[in-house]
């Protein structure tokens, strides 16, 4: 039997940050034709780009 350590297996999985600033950019552009207007990535404070960060991350999960 194969013991794995349990940080193994709780370990969060993170995506690397252009493909995270890509789903965004991209997410905004979408919104933009729609007629909603969101801040661009390069424009996001530290709070806000973990929120976009984790929030792509969850849908990448799902």
């Amino acid at each position: 039997m194969i013991r794995v350590p349990p940080s193994v297996t709780t370990q969060t999985t993170t995506l690397p940050p252009n493909l995270t600033r890509h789903h965004y950019e991209a997410r905004r552009r979408f919104l933009q034709k729609a007629g909603v207007a969101i801040t661009p990535w390069y424009q996001l404070t530290a709070l806000e780009r973990t929120a976009a960060e984790q929030e792509v991350t969850s849908s990448v999960r799902r």
